[in-house]
């Protein structure tokens, strides 16, 4: 029998895939925290979709981690050039 918020829990992981497929990087890793969270509740501990929502979450938090990497050599970039 399902739990009562896997209905809960598949809404908002589509909603987090639809932030991050439209660049919202952000939204999408405060949706994927919260999915963690439910999912851990919901499903059970073996269920390949845990796997699925937290292999999301570590490639979200690497496309973050990659752009304010890119931000802070591009910042570096243009201060030097400008001395």
């Amino acid at each position: 029998m399902a739990h009562p918020g896997e209905d809960a829990l598949k809404l908002l992981y589509g909603l987090a895939i639809t932030h991050q497929k439209s660049n919202e990087l952000d939204k999408a890793i405060e949706l994927l925290d919260g999915v963690c969270d439910l999912s851990g509740k919901c499903l059970e501990e073996f269920d390949f979709r845990n796997l699925e929502i937290f292999e999301r979450r570590k490639a979200v938090k690497a496309l973050i981690d990659r752009g304010v990497r890119h931000h802070k050599t591009a910042l570096l970039a243009s201060t030097v050039r400008g001395s």
